[in-house]
């Protein structure tokens, strides 16, 4: 049996005619399915969370196939209780699609092949963000810690990622397939607006450092994140290692001339662009920031924890 969860909103409800031919292609094969079917946001994880009780008790692992885009995934992960459990696949369906360009998914034939085999193909790792401190107007519900699959930022990045997420022009462009265009129209707004902030970072445990003047810092599982800034061009998603990013102490010109060159992974070079990597990782900004799990933001905090979980995800692709 596959469970199929699917995001019918996705790409402004492309995803919805997709997952109509798939069934069909399901139904021809006479491949036994139930569809997961989500209506608003954290749905996924609901569902997930249903799923898992229901078989909590099996010996076989749920085959549970994601359609949807970065957001939708990040909620189903936040909504398994135990990876071991889970066979998970994943036919793309969003806007920035970064999950899916740092796998190199990209054919559907060749996706649905792999699936309907049922068998895992290969682990990836996941990383998780703990909140030390929570600003939100609604910081009671607010969970403690999220998963993440692609990346986890504090500042420009998150603060993107929370515009996009209330942007009528996304849906827009969406519509004619142009959704990603989205993120770098909001990063060069976002730009002239976010704050510069210190920054201190601990790498696993023991070196301390602080970079002033930071625009953001990002966690990444995999090289991509905002759309397909490729900000960590070496990340590995086996390594049980986060990959970092941060951009300080640069001028305006400077970051302007960095972002756009960031899509192809040649910022490296560039004075003020820091690289680096670590098992864990704990940030402290001198005022709250904008937090982003996979372009999921649900809070500003200063103080957050990092950790990369390796090979703990499961794939069917």
């Amino acid at each position: 049996m596959f469970y199929f969860l699917v995001n019918p909103y996705s790409r402004s409800g492309a995803t919805r005619k997709r997952w109509a031919k798939i069934q069909s292609i399901l139904r021809k094969n006479k491949i036994p399915y139930k569809e997961l079917i989500t209506k608003n946001r954290q749905d996924a994880t609901k569902l997930t969370r249903s799923l898992m009780k229901m078989h909590e008790k099996d010996k076989e692992p749920i085959k549970l196939v994601i359609l949807g885009g970065d957001g939708t995934i990040n909620e189903v992960i936040n909504g398994i209780t135990d990876f071991d459990k889970v066979l998970v696949g994943y036919l793309p369906g969003g806007s920035g699609g970064d999950f899916a360009k740092g796998l190199k998914l990209d054919d559907d034939c060749v996706l649905m092949e792999h699936i309907l085999c049922g068998e895992e193909r290969r682990r990836i790792d996941v990383g998780k963000l703990t909140f030390n401190s929570v600003l939100s107007p609604n910081s009671d519900n607010v969970p403690k810690s999220f998963y993440f699959t692609v990346s986890a930022g504090m500042g420009f990045d998150a603060a993107v990622c929370e515009a996009a997420c209330n942007s009528k022009t996304k849906r827009l462009l969406n519509k004619v397939h142009l959704g990603k265009l989205t993120y770098l129209a909001i990063a060069l707004k976002q730009i002239c607006n976010t704050p510069k902030n210190k920054l201190i970072f601990e790498i696993d445990d023991h070196i301390s450092f602080e970079l002033n003047n930071t625009i953001f810092a990002t966690s990444m599982i995999h090289s991509y994140e905002g759309g397909g800034f490729k900000f960590c061009p070496d990340a590995d998603d086996t390594d049980g290692q986060l990959d970092i990013c941060a951009f300080a102490n640069m001028s305006l010109s400077k970051i302007l001339g960095g972002l756009p060159i960031a899509f192809l992974g040649l910022h490296k070079k560039i004075q003020g662009v820091h690289l680096m990597n670590c098992q864990k990782l704990h940030l402290q900004s001198d005022i709250p920031l904008w937090i982003h799990t996979d372009g999921e933001v649900y809070a500003k905090s200063s103080d957050i924890k990092v950790e990369c979980l390796q090979k703990k995800l499961r794939l069917l692709i």
